[in-house]
């Protein structure tokens, strides 16, 4: 008994690619949409006991199932695009946030320099008020010179006065230096008279 050609046993790609595809399972989205259009597909060719209507029918739904999974393309694609813009659009704004920061890092340094800065203002300005406040107590220079001037004559006034004064003083001092001595030569004239007229 002869066995089976080589011919008969031999199954094209095709046919593997498409009992493969009619006992694996659905799948999910769009790769469920294609293999349920590839079924639908080898199914209408199978079809061969049926009629005009029903294979024009067929021939519809695959055209309509094709349309639905081009515009659902369209759309995943669409979708696809809208993702990469809105990642982009992220990428940028990230970008933009972290320029954002930077800046005010930034400027938060420069705050603090001119914060610094500030501080050791108001500290010399409020030395300063105390230092001026301290020089409005003190009389001008010109009231101050004419202070002294007036204590100078009055020192001047005070040392003539006291020249004057040594001076009466030595007169007097002399002059009664002088009476003494009158005095002193008087008594001892009385003295020596008293001393003759006992004699007598």
């Amino acid at each position: 008994m002869a066995g089976p050609s080589q011919d008969s046993i031999q199954i094209t790609d095709d046919e593997v690619f498409r009992r493969k595809l009619l006992m694996d399972g659905d799948g999910m989205g769009d790769e469920r949409r294609l293999t349920l259009l590839l079924r639908s597909f080898f199914s209408w060719c199978d079809g061969k006991s049926d009629s005009d209507e029903q294979v024009l029918l067929g021939y519809e739904g695959l055209l309509s199932s094709l349309d639905n999974c081009e515009l659902l393309m369209s759309k995943s694609h669409q979708a696809q695009l809208a993702n990469k813009q809105e990642i982009e659009n992220y990428e940028k704004l990230e970008s933009q946030i972290e320029k954002n920061i930077a800046e005010m890092q930034e400027t938060i340094l420069k705050k603090k320099e001119e914060l610094k800065r500030a501080k050791k203002i108001r500290e010399q300005k409020q030395k300063y008020d105390a230092l001026a406040r301290i020089i409005t107590q003190l009389p001008d220079r010109k009231e101050t010179e004419e202070k002294l001037k007036v204590l100078n004559d009055e020192i001047k006034a005070l040392d003539e006065s006291k020249t004057q004064l040594e001076s009466k003083i030595e007169t007097r001092h002399k002059e009664l230096q002088v009476l003494l001595s009158a005095a002193a030569t008087l008594k001892e004239t009385i003295k020596e008279e008293d001393s003759l007229s006992e004699i007598d």
